[in-house]
């Protein structure tokens, strides 16, 4: 692979003795740090933007995977590894920051950490700050790209509240700013995954106010001094103190591993004097006295949280390396209604199964009830009492102890599932977990990624991956958690094909539907699923075709077990089908999907779109494959393309050709490609539907003057 560069690049290659250097001191998770972990072919550590630009449209042509990193922080490592070939953009270089006090913001490059950010704002201005997390050593690219939880949450929001600016490196290698990329993209970066959506250079922040004076407070109890009842005032009142107090809980083995000690580790913006009247008013039992607290500048503060002393250099904030690296699993929630007295002792009897655990309780409320869930796409706001994040960590390497660890964490998980969010089970996406879900990097689906999308984004995933259809229709960026392209007519697709069981080798166990009466067609996977079990013919008796009832029980519910055995498996040995169903006869027809697709248009378009669309009116038009009219049909429903008041022709017939593409999938001889349609075709189309878009709603009549007439004038005109 040949890549053009500036002669101030750094490229690392597995020959070269910088690349151990710069690979394994930024993998902050332990488990993604061992010989078997995969590669990347070459890290680039870039000092330029022609660099990453160079990067990308160079795996592009080679088809490499770029992860770009930040900090390392991500708790899956999904920033240093992959299972397919690729390389990493190491942003160690992009680390400037700028400080502009009296417009109260800072331009920083992505590569910083938060450490970072926070000791050049201190360099201007002790009375300025910035809410974001408590960990110094984060990246600020993934950080604010995922929302940004700390101290002055329940005062200012999270970190990506307060992004006016960004600039952006797409697909196409074009570097953008927030009026080039569009408020569509500018919304899905701040707090949506942001490297679905290409790569970030810097972010431009607004800083917050901070008193001179903060004090902090950490006193704890253990069982026996009454730390359950204590946690159960705390969660009556946490999300509801004065916004100006930040009391989260850090839940640990005590002493000799024999109790639970619980930490009350508190911020409060103001002296220690109208700290104790606001406790006394507001959480008396905890008993909080003056020898208990701490006043110190806000910045100081910041030290305390990450485990400093406040007599330490400031100089600490600049080092990028974790001063505490283990072998770790996290798992996260968050929680509406307080957890019983029951609930909390069932934890402190599992806690005492382990060794070091931790489960960390961040408030909400204040400033975070008074943000929609839409603002940006972070969605975790009214209603929410606090945000609990779970750690396991050990410090022996292998696999038989990471395996013991994680089982362990995912059975605190399930045990907490009445206690917790449901419907969906939300999670933080900066607290990244792939036991939610993750892709099929060799075929993402919008529908099998909102097994986790809709855990971290709820109703705003859905708004990402229309963003994502846009901005990266192909998918280039992309990962285990990736945002992928919206498609509609791929969604309804899937909900209507079912695999039928033949020799059982095609079909995927857990991915795959397969299963006529279960909900999807699909089986809920276990936490602990075996590796060599993977496709349907594993669950058969060797060398026969019946199934192995005994391993169905061990990996399935009862009622799916019962639901796999009514599945009959054919005597003679055939290969495994997909059914259209429907069909009487399990066949895709273009008029059955047509139906499909009309139904779902009028039961969930806006009244607006839906008068302003004729199906007869594009049904009629000649000369024109019934699979491509209904394509369109798609398109002109997405409300987000609609909205855009002077589109481009050349996006708009992308737009098309992203669409198009989905249509691969109808028939597996691969019969519909993109030679089944032409730019006349696609204009006439345009044509038909933009008028009548245009006489139906005259907010969109620029839609009219921008693409109906150019293209009349070039003889693109229907012609019935």
């Amino acid at each position: 692979m040949y890549m053009n560069y500036s002669p101030f690049s750094q490229i690392h290659t597995p020959n070269t003795s910088s690349y151990s250097y710069l690979l394994y001191p930024s993998v902050q998770n332990l488990r993604f740090n061992s010989s078997t972990t995969p590669k990347p072919l070459i890290i680039l550590a870039p000092y330029c933007e022609s660099d990453i630009k160079a990067a990308v449209i160079c795996s592009r042509k080679y088809g490499l995977q770029i992860r770009v990193r930040s900090g390392g922080h991500d708790y899956e490592g999904l920033s240093s590894k992959s299972n397919v070939s690729f390389i990493i953009v190491d942003l160690v270089h992009f680390r400037s920051i700028t400080v502009d006090v009296e417009d109260r913001t800072a331009w920083v490059q992505a590569g910083a950490t938060i450490g970072e950010v926070y000791y050049k704002i201190a360099e201007k201005s002790r009375t300025l700050g910035f809410p974001a997390g408590t960990c110094p050593t984060v990246g600020v690219g993934g950080h604010f790209g995922g929302g940004g939880i700390g101290t002055l949450v329940r005062k200012y929001g999270v970190a990506a509240d307060h992004v006016v600016e960004a600039y952006l490196l797409d697909i196409n290698g074009r570097i953008l700013n927030r009026k080039s990329m569009g408020e569509s993209l500018f919304w899905a970066i701040r707090g949506g995954s942001c490297a679905s959506f290409g790569i970030i250079l810097s972010w431009k922040i607004k800083l917050v106010s901070v008193p001179p004076k903060v004090t902090v407070f950490t006193p704890f109890r253990n069982l026996e001094q009454g730390a359950t009842k204590l946690v159960q005032k705390w969660q009556e009142i946490a999300d509801k103190l004065h916004e100006d107090l930040f009391i989260r809980i850090v839940i640990q083995l005590g002493a000799g591993r024999k109790t639970i000690d619980v930490l009350f580790n508190s911020l409060y913006l103001g002296g220690v004097e109208e700290l104790l009247k606001l406790m006394e008013k507001s959480f008396p039992e905890l008993g909080l006295m003056a020898k208990d607290c701490t006043e110190m500048s806000w910045i100081q503060s910041v030290l305390y949280f990450a485990g400093y002393q406040k007599t330490e250099s400031l100089d600490v904030l600049l080092n990028r390396t974790h001063q505490d690296t283990d072998f770790f699993k996290a798992k996260s929630d968050f929680v509406e209604k307080p957890i019983s007295k029951i609930g909390l002792e069932g934890i402190w009897k599992r806690f005492l199964e382990e060794e070091t655990v931790y489960m960390i309780l961040d408030p909400l409320g204040g400033r975070m009830n008074k943000i929609l869930e839409s603002e940006i796409p972070f969605p975790h706001r009214k209603g929410n009492l606090y945000n609990i994040q779970y750690i396991v960590k050990w410090k022996d390497e292998g696999i038989q102890t990471s395996e013991k660890h994680i089982k362990w964490i995912r059975s605190l998980y399930k045990y907490m599932t009445p206690y917790v969010t449901s419907s969906p089970r939300a999670a933080y996406v900066n607290y990244r977990d792939l036991d939610l879900g993750k892709n099929d990097l060799a075929n993402i689906s919008y529908s099998q990624a909102s097994s986790w999308g809709k855990k971290y984004f709820k109703r705003n995933f859905k708004r990402l991956a229309l963003v994502k259809r846009q901005v990266d229709p192909q998918n280039f960026f992309r990962n285990e958690q990736s945002i992928p392209p919206f498609s509609a007519f791929r969604h309804l697709m899937t909900k209507h094909i079912c695999w039928m069981v033949g020799d059982g080798s095609d079909i995927r166990i857990w991915e795959d539907p397969w299963i006529p009466t279960l909900s999807d067609f699909k089986s809920s996977p276990p936490t602990n699923r075996p590796r060599h079990i993977s496709r349907v013919c594993d669950l058969f008796v060797p060398g026969s075709n019946t199934w192995n009832i005994s391993l169905l029980q061990t990996l399935f519910t009862n009622y799916e077990v019962q639901a796999i055995l009514h599945i009959i498996i054919p005597i003679i040995p055939e290969k495994d089908k997909t059914l259209w169903l429907k069909t009487k006869n399990g066949d895709f027809t273009t008029k059955s999907f047509y139906k499909t697709v009309k139904d779902a248009l009028a039961s969930s378009l806006s009244s607006a779109l839906h008068s302003s669309f004729t199906w007869k009116t594009l049904w009629s038009i000649p000369n024109c494959a019934p699979k491509v009219k209904m394509l369109y049909g798609d398109f002109s429903q997405n409300d987000v393309v609609f909205q855009r008041i002077q589109p481009s022709i050349a996006a708009i017939l992308c737009e098309i050709n992203t669409l198009l593409a989905d249509y691969s999938i109808l028939h597996t001889d691969g019969a519909v490609g993109r030679s089944d349609f032409s730019y006349a075709v696609v204009a006439r189309m345009l044509m038909a539907c933009l008028k009548d878009v245009a006489m139906h709603n005259s907010s969109l009549s620029a839609l009219r003057v921008q693409i109906y007439y150019p293209l009349e004038d070039k003889g693109f005109g229907p012609k019935h």
